[in-house]
């Protein structure tokens, strides 16, 4: 290894490069992280038990009213 190197040098950025870096920019930009699906169960989970609870009030109701 030259003396002017070292590991943490980056290579020189050429249009290649950044064209490259561009795609997997967009790529990643796609894809849900850790947070997002513990943020999408939290949701899910509360739409669901809202839902039970209203099919339980509606089962509730026509009990009630129908003889």
């Amino acid at each position: 290894m030259p003396a002017t190197e070292s590991k943490t040098d980056f290579p020189a950025l050429n249009e290649d490069w950044i064209a490259w870096r561009a795609r997997v920019d967009e790529t990643l930009r796609h894809v849900a992280t850790k947070e997002d699906l513990a943020n999408l169960r939290e949701a899910l989970t509360w739409r669901i038990l809202l839902a039970m609870g209203g099919f339980a009030t509606i089962v509730t109701v026509l009990d009630r009213l129908l003889p």
